[in-house]
């Protein structure tokens, strides 16, 4: 019997996949969608930053749970010594601890540059505002994780901020639910090993399982709609911006026909014939020609074709839209 070849067993593991699932397809998805133009800004990276960042904190989080003993009883305390022994004894586990301390500070900082971005350019508004809840929610998540983590080191810095903050937390007007909240967070009277085993299984199981399945959310909210355009962007489309994706040119058809819409000129023109009059309607480059070019795109089943260039008779005036 011949030994395959590595491409057939490749080739038929993906046909074995895609029999079951649209595996090539969520790839093709996933890595040939097209970006609009408008995209191409600095600022359009902050969210795939912030994505990188938790990416990082998850590797590094995982490397230290090697080490890490979550246990706060005796003296010294072995989530003391076991921290002690990742920073000055594993192999370059100052690094890793150091990626992991100095990422969160600038994962919060990202969080923040890009939620005033999304404001900024106006990205939460219908049919967007749902995916903004979901991204507020992210930074709930991620400032408890901060909260959480840092506490495990078990010094005495720690120790005394965890107390301000379960203090502050627990400062809501109505006793009985300030009581209840204390004690949830620290697990008896006082801050001790109990509140550790605590912040330690919110800080590695349950909040990086939210933020994974909050992310996922995140994502195909902006699959689902698109890029939002900035408020300061020009109105006037160019081919390269019109969706990639077949499920994507319904859902941003409303836009695309309100951008190709009938301008008007006051200044008379020597290309457009027509009865005289002082205002004379014209159609400049993707706007009343295009209008029917649009509906008719988006009221069938394949992408626009650029070299298309339908003449149209509107109201007496001759035009023709070109995709240059």
């Amino acid at each position: 019997m011949a030994i395959p070849h590595p491409r057939e067993i490749q080739v038929a593991v993906v046909n074995w996949l895609d029999e079951r699932y649209p595996f090539t397809k969520a790839v093709d998805e996933a890595l040939y969608q097209r970006v609009p133009n408008f995209a191409n800004a600095f600022y359009y990276c902050f969210g795939g930053m912030v994505f990188i960042l938790i990416v990082f904190q998850l590797l590094t989080g995982i490397l230290l749970a090697l080490y890490y003993v979550p246990d706060a009883s005796g003296n010294p305390a072995p989530a003391y010594t076991s921290v002690n022994f990742i920073q000055n004894s594993v192999y370059l586990g100052w690094l890793i601890r150091g990626v992991h301390f100095w990422g969160a500070n600038l994962l919060i900082i990202m969080v923040l540059l890009h939620m005033a971005r999304v404001y900024w350019t106006g990205a939460y508004r219908a049919p967007r505002e749902l995916n903004w809840i979901v991204g507020v929610t992210m930074l709930f998540l991620i400032l408890a994780l901060a909260l959480t983590g840092y506490l495990l080191p078990w010094d005495t810095k720690a120790y005394f901020a965890t107390e301000v903050t379960i203090k502050i937390t627990a400062g809501v007007p109505i006793a009985p639910v300030a009581t209840l909240i204390k004690e949830l967070l620290q697990g008896g009277p006082v801050v001790g090993p109990p509140t550790l085993q605590r912040f330690f299984t919110l800080h590695v199981f349950v909040l990086p399982a939210l933020i994974v399945l909050f992310m996922y959310v995140h994502f195909r909210f902006i699959r689902a709609h698109g890029i939002a355009e900035g408020l300061t962007t020009s109105s006037t489309p160019s081919w390269s911006d019109w969706p990639s994706s077949p499920s994507s040119w319904a859902t941003q058809g409303t836009t695309w026909r309100t951008t190709c819409r009938m301008r008007t000129r006051t200044r008379s023109s020597p290309t457009i014939s027509g009865p005289t009059r002082s205002s004379r309607s014209s159609c400049s480059s993707r706007s009343a020609c295009c209008l029917p070019m649009c509906r008719r795109i988006f009221s069938s089943s394949r992408p626009p074709t650029p070299a298309r260039s339908p003449s149209r008779d509107l109201t007496g005036t001759s035009c023709s839209c070109s995709s240059s």
